[in-house]
């Protein structure tokens, strides 16, 4: 069958035809002076400050690249002994003394811990820990004076060995790249974790997760392998439980979203049959979240731009999760030791490590004539890794639904700032959905992530 795709007219084509001067009002790139700035005495080479508060709560930026001293046992992408195991916490937060320190909590924080009283936050030093590869310094450099977005926001040029695109952002479509873009341990990567569904009773359903993914964005030149056009491919393939075994999510992610949006394909076994978007984008519910999530609340955002519009409000301090080993340790463990953390209501406050840092707050919100069952989105991204690491999500009457957080771990041996996990609570219902608890992940046998791999015909072979 014949499948036909309504586009955005071109109006830079149009004009031409009609012989109509069209002017570009693409975003600006940035000065010499702007690039020169990165890795100085001011900003980190991400254009985090690198100085700390003057509090002296948040250090100055000292990144941990490569295996500290006194640590063994490290084995690439699966096992990080905890650099900072000795530490005990500074305090806790609760629903008791939570107004002493709510100016540095979210919406959603604050809404859960009085959901649950007897929950607390531990709240310890602060380790701007988080480093990259060189190479993505240097290419978030050079951005600096390349790196654009199209009048619409959703393409994205200028950027042709990877790296940040907008270290300085100007609009808050600029700093939802820059989450977008982030590197993921490598350019191409097989990753393990198990999703959680919980019910309002403490008990569980775990789906064991295969996600094999490709960062064309973030390979060389002459690696691209044909797949220069996209941001990312992912194929997400479920091996357990049983009625859902080989189900798999198929994205395909461009760069220019103008002309080629983000596609989606599911395979379903039990039935055979191989679905397409558009029901697979926006706020279509994540067939591995049950209904407590939508499709793009994965990696926390992950959709096309252009059903918000998106502000920068500004940069103040937050306490999130970081330099969770726990949480990532746990992620490697057999369900049932897993199991042992997994809360009624939330995932235990054990395994979670929370951190005052300087976060970028963005907020999205839907567009004249757009739809979604968020209205209102507000993200909080790390400044030193442009990563969202805390989301609440209103409805149609401003009222807070859900919130989201990921707890980060650096791979310090690559290194590589990544989640250890990533939960979602629903603050109307007892349930809640544990996203993407990490186990390991695999960069050597990843040779055969090629093009043809994310083919949609592999879905209808029954590939893997």
């Amino acid at each position: 069958m014949t499948q036909f795709k309504f586009r955005k007219l071109n109006w830079r084509v149009v004009g031409m035809a009609l012989g109509v001067a069209v002017v570009s009002q693409a975003h600006a790139v940035g000065t010499a002076a702007d690039a020169a700035k990165l890795g100085g005495p001011e900003f980190t080479p991400f254009g985090a400050e690198r100085k700390g508060n003057a509090a002296g709560t948040i250090p100055e930026w000292t990144p941990l690249s490569g295996i500290p001293p006194g640590i063994t046992g490290v084995v690439t992408g699966k096992t990080y002994p905890d650099p900072f195991a000795h530490e005990k916490p500074l305090f806790f937060i609760s629903a008791a003394n939570l107004e002493q320190y709510k100016d540095k909590l979210t919406p959603g924080q604050i809404a859960m811990l009085k959901k649950t009283p007897s929950d607390k936050m531990a709240i310890y030093p602060t380790h701007r820990s988080c480093a990259e590869p060189s190479s993505h310094y240097q290419a978030t450099k050079e951005n600096v004076l390349t790196a654009k977005l199209s009048p619409d926001d959703e393409a994205l040029s200028g950027t042709p060995n990877g790296g940040i695109p907008f270290p300085f952002p100007k609009t808050g479509a600029e700093a939802m790249w820059n989450h977008r873009q982030h590197f993921y341990v490598s350019a191409k990567s097989t990753q393990y974790y198990g999703g959680f569904i919980v019910n309002s009773d403490g008990t569980f359903e775990e789906a064991k997760i295969r996600e094999d993914v490709v960062f064309p964005y973030h390979l060389p030149k002459d690696k691209k392998e044909g797949m220069d056009a996209y941001s990312y491919l992912t194929k997400v393939t479920t091996m357990a439980p049983a009625r859902r075994k080989n189900n798999i999510l198929l994205f395909h992610a461009p760069l220019d979203q103008s002309t080629s949006k983000r596609e989606g394909w599911l395979y379903l076994t039990a039935l055979r049959r191989m679905l397409r978007g558009p029901d697979l984008e926006h706020d279509a519910p994540d067939p591995d979240g049950q209904g407590m999530a939508t499709i793009d609340q994965r990696y926390m955002f992950s959709a096309n731009l252009e059903r918000y519009d998106w502000k920068i409000v500004g940069k103040t301090e937050k306490y999130i999760g970081y330099n969770a080993y726990k949480a990532m340790a746990a992620g490697g463990a057999s369900v049932e030791e897993r199991g042992k953390f997994v809360g009624k209501t939330r995932l235990s406050p054990d395994l979670m490590r929370y951190e005052l840092h300087r976060v970028w707050i963005v907020e999205g919100t839907v567009k004249a004539g757009q739809r979604h069952i968020y209205p209102k989105r507000t993200f909080y991204l790390d400044e030193d890794t442009w990563l969202i690491v805390l989301a609440d999500m209103f409805d149609a009457k401003g009222n807070l639904w859900r919130t989201s957080e990921t707890q980060m771990v650096n791979l310090y041996d690559i290194p590589s700032c990544v989640p250890a996990v990533r939960p979602n609570y629903d603050l109307l219902d007892s349930k809640y959905y544990i996203e993407q608890w990490i186990g390991y992940y695999d960069l050597i046998n990843v040779g055969h992530l090629n093009k043809s791999f994310f083919s949609p015909d592999t879905l209808r072979q029954g590939q893997r």
